[in-house]
């Protein structure tokens, strides 16, 4: 696998993750707030990281799946 295939298929793995998240916990403006509409930046970052974590770890399992598979190293 040449470096353009594995960044092709990296970008594909988590724009496929990305497109799973509903819209609404993107931004959800229920847990960001303090009460008064004001955004908590802590809380919007906490979001923000934790849903960039969540798809960075599910392609990642997904490329070393494919990875493994394509040269018969994973146990079906």
């Amino acid at each position: 696998m040449t470096e353009q295939e594995l960044s092709k298929l990296v970008q594909d793995k988590i724009f496929e993750e990305r497109k799973q998240l509903p819209v609404h916990q993107h931004i959800d403006l229920a847990i960001v707030t303090n009460g008064r509409g004001a955004t908590d930046a802590g809380e919007l970052y906490n979001k923000v990281l934790d849903d960039t974590l969540a798809i960075v770890q599910k392609s990642t399992t997904a490329i070393l799946k494919e990875v493994l598979e394509s040269k018969g190293l994973l146990d079906k």
